[in-house]
C-alpha cells in the first residue's frame, strides 16, 4: 500500500513538473512569436514608405536577420516537442494529433534580403566570376592545362 502511494505521488509531480516545463517553453515561444511578429510588421513599414537606399537596405537587412535568427530559434524550440518538417516556403508540424501547414517566413525573409541586395550581388559575381571565366578565354588555358 506504501509502495503504491509512493508511486502514485511521483507520477503526480512529474506529470506536474511535466506540464510546467511545457508551459515555460510555450510562453517563451510566445513572446518571441510577438517580437517576431513586430519585426516583421517594422519591415514592412520600412519598405513601404522609404525609399531603397543604402541605410534604408542595411537596416532592413540587419532587421531581416534578426528576424531570421529569432524565427528558426523558434522553430529549434518547437522541435523538441513536435516534428518540424521544412519545406520550401511551407512549414508542417505534426503530432500525434495531425499536422499543421504554415508559410516558413524564414525562408521569405531570406528572399528579401536576396531581392534588396541583388545589384550589388549581380555586380560582385560580374566582378569576380565572369572576369574570372574571361581570364581563361583570353589565355586559352584551362585549370586542367595548368596543372
Amino acid at each position: 500500500m506504501y509502495d503504491l502511494l509512493i508511486t502514485m505521488f511521483i507520477s503526480i509531480v512529474s506529470g506536474i513538473l511535466e506540464i510546467i516545463v511545457d508551459y515555460t517553453i510555450i510562453s517563451e515561444v510566445y513572446g518571441i512569436q510577438e517580437i517576431l511578429c513586430i519585426l516583421i510588421l517594422i519591415i514592412l513599414f520600412i519598405l513601404a514608405l522609404f525609399d531603397l537606399k543604402l541605410i534604408v537596405k542595411t537596416i532592413v537587412t540587419v532587421l531581416s536577420i534578426v528576424t531570421l535568427g529569432l524565427h528558426y530559434y523558434v522553430l529549434i524550440l518547437v522541435s523538441q516537442h513536435v516534428e518540424v518538417i521544412l519545406l520550401p516556403f511551407i512549414l508542417i508540424e505534426s503530432t500525434r494529433y495531425g499536422s499543421v501547414f504554415s508559410i516558413d517566413f524564414g525562408q521569405l525573409i531570406l528572399i528579401l534580403i536576396i531581392i534588396l541586395w541583388r545589384r550589388e550581388i549581380w555586380g560582385f559575381i560580374k566582378k569576380n566570376v565572369l572576369k574570372r571565366n574571361k581570364s581563361v578565354e583570353s589565355t586559352g588555358s584551362t585549370y586542367e592545362d595548368r596543372r
